[in-house]
């Protein structure tokens, strides 16, 4: 029985040849594809993590004005939510912040108090004119009805939960904070609304205010 024939060693060597790339030059477009796609995707994910300016929804103004937070832009925002029926927890988170705002000093300009209210059913735009003076003269109001007010409390990482009581009507449970927006409009800060003396002034230089006046 003979043993089967096996091919030239040359044709061996030609077929392994022939099965090797022949157009190194489009391989190395490819590699530069690849590297360039990588590169495009590192960029998509820092873009994605930068901070975004707040979505701009349109609220209603204590003088009945339709208004925009990026109205403000160009200012520092100490925005606060609450309630003008709020027993406790809202005046007390107002009136730290209007001490906040006094000790500034002249420096008070560059930050625009706001008040968001978490009763849009109650707190008419008269009501929240009537209220908010009492603390400083300077306080936006604004409201904004259901499913906005979702939406903008939402972005700001409010919490808040509404219940009617047969003795004190709408009580509205919700978080106690105060956030600071920078004049480009993105959120930078959230912090607990009692002040020491002199915290809004370092608050801004470490956020990059150079208007200091002292």
């Amino acid at each position: 029985m003979s043993s089967p024939e096996l091919p030239p060693a040359e044709s061996v060597m030609t077929q392994t040849t022939e099965s090797e790339p022949q157009n190194p030059r489009l391989w190395r477009l490819l590699a530069l594809a690849v590297v360039i796609l990588a590169v495009a995707v590192a960029a998509a994910s820092v873009y994605l993590k930068l901070p975004k300016p707040l979505a701009d929804i349109p609220m209603v103004d204590q003088t009945g004005k339709t208004v925009r937070l990026s109205d403000y832009r160009g200012k520092w925002l100490l925005v606060y939510f609450g309630y003008t029926g709020c027993p406790d927890a809202c005046p007390t988170g107002l009136g730290e912040i209007a001490k906040a705002l006094a000790d500034l000093g002249p420096d008070r300009s560059v930050i625009q108090p706001i008040f968001i209210s978490l009763d849009p059913k109650n707190d008419e735009p008269g009501r929240l004119a009537a209220y908010l003076p009492y603390f400083d003269p300077s306080f936006i109001g604004l409201r904004v009805e259901e499913p906005a007010l979702a939406e903008v409390a939402g972005q700001f990482g409010v919490l808040y939960v509404t219940a009617q009581s047969p003795t004190h009507g709408t009580l509205i449970d919700h978080s106690l904070y105060s956030y600071l927006v920078d004049p480009e409009g993105v959120k930078r800060e959230t912090f607990a609304t009692l002040f020491p003396p002199d915290f809004l002034r370092k608050r801004l230089i470490q956020h990059g205010w150079k208007g200091v006046s002292r």
